[in-house]
This record gives C-alpha cells, structure tokens and sequence, in this order.
C-alpha cells in the first residue's frame, strides 16, 4: 500500500509541476504555485518532493507567514512523514476492528503537523505560523479543502487546527516545555500502533521532529 501510495503522490507532484507556476524566492527546492480559490497549502512526497501553494493561500499570506507555510511543508517532506502515515493508515485500513489503529492513525497525524508546526516555528517565529495557520484554515470549509488534495498529501491547515492554535498561543515557557515532550509522545504512540511504524519513525520522522524553544 505504500508503495502505490508512492506512485500517485509521485504523479500527482508531476502533474502540479506541469500546471502550475514555480513559486519564486520561495526558499524551497520545489514549490509550485496553482490557480484554485481554496486557500490551501500541501506537500506530496516524490523524487523531489513537492510543495503545492494554491493561488488563493499565496495572495492572502503575507510574506513571513508565506515563508513559514512553505517550512512546515518542507519539514514534512524532510522527515518523511509520508512514510509514517501510509504505514499507520494501512494498519487502520486493513484492521478496522483493531480501535487502537484507528486511534493511533489520527493521534500520529495530528502530531505530525504539531512536529511540522516546530520546524517552521524554529526556522521563523511562532507569530508567523499561528497567524498563517488561522489565515488559512478559517478561509475555507475543511471538507472543501480535503476535496483539493490527493490522499497522499500532508496539509498545513486541514487537520487538528484547534488543538495547534491552542498550543501556538501558549506563553512561551510552556510552550518550550511541550516542544520538549512532543517527540516522545509522537514515538510512544507510533511504536504503540505497530514495531514497523516506530522503526520509520527513528530512522526518519525523528529527524523533523526536533524541539525548538523560542
């Protein structure tokens, strides 16, 4: 399953690189710009990687948070959480009646993005990422959306949004102290969900998972 997985997302980065516009100065290997009115921002994993920015989210974002969507994007794609979702959603998908998959396929993507939240906030500010969260996310229907993206991609804006902002707007000393716990609680609910998992996890999701405190 992950390896079909692979092949759409690989055609799926073909096919925006095809349509749509290199973003420029984007600070990113491979970012493309498509005309859509949904504001959304997503990566697909691929040989590179790609990140796609609608047209909407770009027109809307101003310069720092534009910059901080495009490096949660980018620590997705380094981490390779990719990886990480295709094998947990497998284990959800062929044992439904397994809760403990289920559980742990939503509670590892909803990490995830708070690891991918990190990344950016270290790279830029916390501000920036908050506020280009709330830009994105409060535009548009979440199911609309999730209607734009393949089922491979990892979004910025389309999973988790309420417990993100809220960890966001923490005071700066608690925050500091969560970023410190976020990548044992990411590594006890994966290697929970299956060994396979954990092992994608340490030899790669680790890696984009690093604490910052700011």
């Amino acid at each position: 399953m992950p390896w079909c997985a692979g092949r759409s997302s690989a055609r799926h980065a073909r096919s925006a690189s095809l349509v749509g516009r290199r973003l420029d100065d984007a600070g990113t290997a491979a970012a493309v710009v498509i005309d859509a009115p949904q504001r959304a921002a997503y990566c697909v994993a691929g040989r590179p990687g790609t990140v796609v920015v609608t047209s909407a989210a770009v027109a809307a974002l101003d310069r720092p948070q534009l910059a901080a969507v495009l490096a949660h994007e980018d620590a997705h794609l380094a981490g390779r959480h990719h990886l990480i979702r295709a094998s947990t959603r497998a284990l959800a998908t062929t044992l439904p009646r397994i809760p403990l998959f289920a559980a742990a396929d939503d509670r590892i993507a909803r990490l995830l993005e708070m690891c991918a939240d990190d990344r950016a906030a270290g790279r830029h500010s916390r501000t920036a990422v908050l506020t280009a969260l709330l830009t994105l996310s409060g535009a548009t229907g979440d199911a609309e959306i999730r209607s734009l993206l393949p089922d491979t991609a990892l979004g910025t804006s389309t999973l988790a949004v309420a417990d993100r902002v809220h960890r966001l707007v923490r005071a700066e000393s608690r925050a500091g102290r969560a970023g410190r716990g976020l990548p044992l609680a990411l590594f006890a609910a994966v290697v929970a969900a299956a060994p396979a998992s954990g092992y994608l996890l340490v030899h790669f999701g680790m890696a984009g998972c690093l604490p910052f405190v700011h």
